[in-house]
């Protein structure tokens, strides 16, 4: 459960009361590579040359008899895995439930604390399609720690004449699903590719995708994909967008003055770059006007080492043009509007 909540955020519509109406997550923030990346993460993954000939006219989402028999011989079993996301900036239009994004994980199936595996046999009398029909949610999850109370449905939880008495930035909306081989081999795997891209990002986003989104788990562990990284960060999040504010959330800087959300906004740019190159990386940015905001907790920005490190990312950012604000972790928790003041200050002050 995520604690410390700052009480003005109460105030914030749908904050804490989520009523029963059609969601539409609003991914137009999300980086286009991330974005096609996890809405396409279905069925049986990964793809594999192997069965990919098992389906000259197209791969369907159900795997079909033939497919369950390769899998049964070859001795493969598969994991159960959720894309989990979390949104902030809840609002109605038109009748439907928006939301932003701040956080996006994917997270296994579990059972006594393990993993759970499932047999080919079991999709010759279950219909991944049918899955999403349950509406399925994590209640007070938190992805900063993989932590949550309860795995269930809307319709659990509640009716159309009731609203769900939780905060919802830790509801975990499961946005898509699939079943993970714990065999392949990589050389195998079928993606789609950025054929305009030159090789080594081409190669550089290949095995990325393999790693974060193929490798089986060893434990029920949360693995993020992108977002926010900590309750601070969000607590300040909420407050901005309440100001119409809304900046890029972990944002890498390079040495040559290069900003980029995220991995998949490099690769989007075709500019993957080596993490040696990198200054920091900003918990909030604000492009057009070249703020970079830190969130410091005291257990990681209090002791002199940590401050030297701090001002020297400081004054590197300042020879590239960006001015850095940082922010404690104790200041957001107890005046959290002082520190959306200070930031919307920044914000007008002329350029230098």
């Amino acid at each position: 459960m995520i604690v410390n909540r700052p009480l003005i955020l109460e105030e914030i519509p749908y904050y804490k009361k989520l009523p029963r109406l059609p969601f539409a997550p609003n991914f137009s923030a999300l980086p286009e590579v991330l974005k096609v990346d996890v809405l396409t993460l279905d069925g049986i993954e990964p793809i594999t040359l192997d069965i990919a000939k098992l389906y000259p006219s197209g791969i369907p989402l159900q795997p079909s008899q033939k497919a369950i028999d390769y899998y049964l011989k070859q001795e493969i079993k598969f994991q159960m895995v959720f894309v989990v996301a979390n949104f902030y900036d809840l609002r109605c239009v038109d009748g439907i439930l928006q939301g932003r994004p701040y956080s996006i994980s994917l997270i296994p199936a579990s059972k006594r604390g393990r993993p759970q595996e499932i047999s080919p046999a079991f999709f010759k009398n279950f219909s991944i399609e049918k899955i999403f029909e349950q509406e399925p949610i994590y209640l007070n999850f938190n992805p900063f720690k993989g932590e949550w109370d309860l795995f269930g449905s809307f319709g659990t939880f509640f009716n159309s004449q009731s609203k769900l008495d939780i905060y919802t930035d830790s509801i975990g909306f499961i946005i898509g699903i699939y079943f993970l081989a714990n065999k392949y081999s990589k050389r195998d795997i079928l993606l789609t590719d950025i054929v305009s891209a030159d090789n080594q990002t081409r190669r550089k986003y290949r095995d990325y995708r393999i790693k974060r989104y193929y490798t089986p788990f060893s434990k029920p562990e949360l693995r993020k994909l992108w977002g926010a990284d900590s309750p601070i960060e969000l607590f300040l999040i909420h407050a901005l967008a309440n100001r119409g504010l809304f900046p890029k959330i972990q944002t890498s800087i390079f040495r040559d003055g290069s900003v980029y959300a995220n991995f998949y906004d490099m690769v989007s740019a075709f500019n993957v770059k080596e993490e040696h190159h990198l200054i920091t990386a900003a918990d909030l940015y604000f492009e057009q006007e070249k703020l970079a905001v830190f969130c410091d907790s005291k257990q990681y920005h209090s002791s002199d080492e940590a401050k030297r490190k701090d001002k020297n990312i400081s004054d590197k950012l300042t020879t590239l043009g960006i001015t850095s604000l940082r922010i404690s972790g104790s200041d957001i928790v107890h005046d959290l509007l002082k520190c959306v003041a200070q930031i919307e200050e920044q914000l007008t002050r002329p350029a230098v």
